[in-house]
């Protein structure tokens, strides 16, 4: 990771924390950031894993204790009025 030119948005807590393990940079966003639903997406044969299925049932779990917050689109750029042709 410290070789890629790669960015990510993430929670200021897990940025904090993780960044110096990874050589990586803070900055703070250009734009403000609307929350982004998360999903988890596993395959039917994934979960005949013991394993698999565990943490598949922790990370629902989890997120079912989180009180559901209304979903907010990101700021759409204004779009230049058109003039009225006659």
């Amino acid at each position: 990771m410290e070789r890629t030119a790669l960015v990510v948005a993430l929670p200021r807590h897990l940025a904090v924390e993780y960044a110096p393990r990874f050589g990586a940079a803070l900055a703070e966003p250009p734009i403000k950031l609307a929350q982004a639903p998360l999903y988890l997406i596993a395959p039917a044969v994934a979960l005949k894993d013991e394993g698999v299925a565990w943490l598949y049932a922790l990370i629902r779990e989890a997120a079912a204790e989180q009180p559901a917050k209304p979903a907010r689109r990101a700021p759409q750029p204004k779009r230049a009025a058109k003039k009225k042709q006659k």
